[in-house]
C-alpha cells in the first residue's frame, strides 16, 4: 500500500479555522418562517427563495423605514409572512424538525448563504398575479423569478419629480 502525503499550509488551516469561528449558529425562529412558508412539500428553491426575502429586507428603506437589521426582525415584522401564527399551517404550528427540508430552512437561517439578488416579495404560484399593494407611489413590482412553487419579485423605485 502507497503512503500519499498531503501538505495543506498553514495559512489555509488558520483561514478555514477563523471562518468556522465567525458562522453565527442556526437561528430557530427564523428557520421556523421558513419552514413555515416552504416546508415538506415544497422545493429546496422555494426555501431559498423564502430566505432570500428575508435577507434582501434587512436594512432596506421599504421595510421597517430600513431599522430591520436582523433576519429574525424581518421575519416577525407584523404580516410580514402569513406563516406566522397561522394555526392551519402544519409546517408552522408542528413543524418536523427531523425533515431533510427542516435542516436546509436551520441552514438557511445562519444567513450564510447568497441571496437571490434583490428578491423582496414572492407568492404561491396559485395567485395570478401580485397584489396591488406591491406596487405604490414609491416602487413597482416587476416579477424575476417562476419556480415550481413561487413567483418571487424585485421592486423598482419610481421616479419622483
Amino acid at each position: 500500500m502507497k503512503i500519499i502525503k498531503i501538505s495543506i499550509p498553514l495559512s489555509v488551516i488558520l483561514f478555514a479555522s477563523a471562518y468556522m469561528k465567525n458562522i453565527p449558529p442556526p437561528n430557530e425562529k427564523v428557520a421556523c418562517v421558513i419552514f413555515g412558508e416552504a416546508g415538506k412539500g415544497y422545493s429546496k428553491t422555494a426555501r431559498w427563495i423564502v430566505a432570500s426575502t428575508i435577507m434582501n429586507r434587512r436594512k432596506h428603506a421599504g421595510f421597517g423605514n430600513g431599522r430591520l437589521e436582523t433576519m429574525e426582525q424581518v421575519a416577525y415584522q407584523p404580516k410580514a409572512y402569513s406563516c406566522v401564527g397561522d394555526e392551519k399551517n402544519g409546517n408552522w404550528t408542528n413543524p418536523d424538525k427531523t425533515c431533510p427540508e427542516w435542516q436546509e430552512a436551520l441552514e438557511l437561517s445562519r444567513g450564510c448563504f447568497v441571496p437571490y439578488p434583490s428578491i423582496v416579495y414572492y407568492h404561491d404560484r396559485s395567485v395570478k398575479k401580485a397584489p396591488a399593494s406591491w406596487t405604490n407611489k414609491w416602487w413597482e413590482a416587476k416579477r424575476r423569478i417562476i419556480s415550481k412553487d413561487f413567483t418571487a419579485y424585485t421592486i423598482k423605485a419610481r421616479r419622483t419629480k
